[in-house]
């Protein structure tokens, strides 16, 4: 149902935060991506803004100023 693959999406946007939390951009990443999928097929844009929030973190934290500042604006933009 919508809700599982909303919770499911929340839980894999969460263990993006960890793995980037214990320096593991890479899983990061991949967890943030797939939960954005799945934001997407719904059409979540509040739970999506969240996610491009978590991407500006990692890309800010990786010294990618620019593409961090386009991830943030894009979660504005939600």
């Amino acid at each position: 149902t919508i809700n599982d693959k909303i919770g499911e999406a929340t839980i894999l946007n969460n263990l993006g935060k960890v793995h980037f939390a214990g320096g593991d951009l890479h899983q990061a990443i991949n967890s943030l991506e797939a939960a954005m999928a799945i934001r997407i097929q719904f059409g979540d844009n509040e739970g999506q803004a969240a996610i491009l929030a978590n991407f500006g973190a990692i890309y800010s934290s990786l010294g990618e100023k620019h593409l961090a500042l386009q991830y943030y604006e894009q979660a504005l933009a939600q």
